[in-house]
């Protein structure tokens, strides 16, 4: 698509710019709750079972439903704008193709058919619809988790390291060798 095209249809979005920046703060609060869950996660096992405290866990699992509450509102409110623009830019785009096309002489449909015309109209708009309502959130909402991911995957290249380190350690201290400790687990 080219810029001079997106420009085109930049003009159809221009109205439903609060929805649009509503939905993409909502898209934020979702990708960060996405996010926090894993920290949640972890906070949970660390301080709330291994600390043996049960208010610690209490109040690590109460975080946790609320961060998973506070994502099911973002999402909710991502989708519902989201789709609710797609839905509205559709509705004006084909007011204005068929605003034109009532603009057109009579010679215009004699070369086309105008059935074609229909089922071009109806397929592209479909398609532009669902672009506009689920697959640019979809797709921002996935390049979001990906750059907040690559620090949680150091972290856990981090802590297969540690693992690996313990279980050597483990296996000197108690004199097990590998192929013994393979015969136990099997």
């Amino acid at each position: 698509m080219t810029l001079g095209r997106f420009a085109g249809l930049a003009r159809f979005l221009w109205p439903y710019r609060w929805r649009i920046a509503l939905a993409a703060g909502a898209l934020l609060v979702a990708a960060a709750c996405v996010l926090a869950l894993g920290r949640g996660l972890q906070y949970v096992v660390d301080r709330g079972f291994g600390s043996g405290d049960p208010r610690l866990l209490d109040q690590a699992l109460a975080a946790m439903i609320v961060v998973v509450v506070l994502y099911a509102a973002a999402t909710w409110t991502r989708f519902y704008f989201m789709m609710s623009v797609g839905e509205r830019v559709v509705t004006d785009l084909r007011r204005a193709v068929f605003s034109h096309l009532l603009e057109l002489s009579p010679s215009f449909f004699e070369r086309a058919r105008t059935g074609e015309v229909a089922s071009r109209l109806t397929a592209d708009t479909a398609l532009l619809e669902q672009g506009v309502g689920t697959s640019v959130s979809m797709a921002i909402r996935n390049s979001l988790l990906g750059v907040g991911n690559l620090d949680g995957q150091r972290r856990a290249e981090d802590l297969a390291q540690q693992a690996g380190d313990f279980a050597d350690r483990f296996l000197r201290r108690t004199s097990i060798g590998p192929d013994a400790l393979g015969e136990l687990l099997r």
